[in-house]
Parts: structure tokens; sequence; C-alpha cells
């Protein structure tokens, strides 16, 4: 019996929703069990009703510039501190400099999903942040 990998998939962009379920399917190897959300509110709502194993964070998501603000917020509101995975199209900004950056969260570029999940990559590190001694979930509240 293969166990799902939870993700909470964070952008408000509905085609890139389709997109990442179509990729996903593609891992023959992993299965997965995605929630979408486009907005905040709906993404604190669905970390309140259930633990997942990552949140997937697209770079800018209303009314926030970039992911940093919606991580906070998402963190304050929720506890949740598991592997979070941020998608950009440009991961070339300012806000991805390591100076710039929360030191937890894991960034990917969106014309890389398709590769890094279908060679297993996506799923390995998924694993890897949920069983690393550094990834705290104890003020997660997720159900």
């Amino acid at each position: 019996m293969t166990v799902s990998i939870r993700l909470l998939y964070l952008d408000d962009c509905d085609i890139d929703h389709r997109l990442m379920q179509a990729y996903l399917s593609l891992d023959d190897k992993h299965s997965y069990d995605m929630t979408t959300c486009t907005t905040l509110e709906e993404a604190r709502e669905a970390l309140a009703q259930q633990e997942y194993d990552a949140l997937i964070l697209d770079n800018r998501v209303p009314p926030h510039a970039n992911y940093h603000q919606a991580y906070q917020t998402l963190k304050e509101a929720t506890g949740f501190c598991g592997c979070t995975l941020v998608v950009s199209a440009d991961v070339s900004g300012e806000e991805f400099k390591p100076e710039q950056r929360h030191g937890e969260e894991i960034i990917l570029d969106k014309s890389e999903l398709l590769g890094v999940i279908r060679t297993g990559v996506f799923a390995d590190v998924i694993a890897q942040a949920a069983t690393a001694p550094n990834t705290p979930n104890d003020n997660y509240h997720g159900h």
C-alpha cells in the first residue's frame, strides 16, 4: 500500500493548479493527495483542518508582492513549520537571495517542476524535510 504525500498548493492561478496535478500524475513511484487554494484565507482554513507533508507556495500570492509575507502570515496563523517549497517562474529576484530567505524553504523554478517530479526528486526532498531534526512541527495546529 502506497502512502500518499499530502500537499497544500497555494497559487492564485488555476492553470498552475492543473499543471501541477498533471505533473504529479506522471510520477509512477509516488502517490500525491493535493489540496489547492487560491487565497491565503483558503490556505489558513486548509492548514487548520488537516496536516500536510508540504506546503507549495507560489512566489506571488495577492495581496503580497512575494512569498515572504504570505509564508509568515501562514506560519503565524497556523504554526505550520513543515516542508515549504516556493515555486516561481523567475527565481532570480532579490527575494530569492540567501540573505533574504527564511532558511527553511526550498526554491523551485516552475520550468523545472516536471523534471523534478518525474525523477522522484520532488518526493525525496519532501521526505527528507519531514524527517529532518531541524523541522519542528510542534506548533502546527492542523488536524
